[in-house]
């Protein structure tokens, strides 16, 4: 069983349990097998409505996550299962694949281009959706299309993208490039 640990112990500005937070997060690591040696953090700015999440490495490795990234969008301040899970789901996912030499993620130095970074969090989210994870297609294709272009060629891409079992970064960031320059 995964030991996950989230910070603060006690929410003030959001109506968050953090027992209930670190259930969801473990249910994830678990389902994804992610491999984080140890146990995993989960710091939650409470006072920032945005919903960046970042990976800090380390021992224990850290999530450092806006309360807004895990918020009901109907319900603002509350929490939300499902959405938590998507978004840790597609964060670790996205880690592993950071961490696969196999991958041959993108240069560490530099950062992915929005698109490129889309394109990574669509496969990502097929991925979860493919081992049960609710998800909602619509959504991350217009996502896409907002940084590949509304144009069939991105329509392409994307499907390709979503029913990709595997790929490495060149091969994502090269359909990227490809989709992009038929705009």
């Amino acid at each position: 069983m995964a030991d996950v640990i989230v910070e603060p112990d006690h929410f003030e500005l959001v109506l968050f349990d953090p027992l209930e937070v670190r259930e969801v997060v473990r249910d994830v690591v678990e389902r994804l097998s992610f491999p984080h040696g140890g146990s995993l953090v989960v710091s939650v700015d409470e006072t920032s409505p945005l919903g960046r999440v970042r990976v800090v490495d380390g021992r224990p490795l850290r999530l450092e996550v806006e309360s807004g990234a895990f918020e009901d969008p109907k319900r603002p301040r509350h929490f939300s299962r499902e959405i938590a899970s998507g978004v840790v789901g597609r964060t670790l996912l996205m880690e592993r694949d950071r961490r696969d030499p196999a991958f041959a993620g993108p240069d560490p130095t530099g950062d992915p281009t929005l698109s490129e970074r889309t394109a990574w969090m669509v496969w990502a989210v097929a991925r979860l959706a493919r081992m049960g994870f609710p998800v909602n297609p619509g959504r991350w294709r217009y996502h896409f299309r907002i940084r590949c272009g509304f144009t069939d060629a991105s329509d392409e891409c994307f499907d390709r993208i979503w029913n990709a079992e595997s790929l490495t970064w060149p091969e994502l960031s090269d359909m990227v490039a490809r989709c992009s320059s038929n705009r």
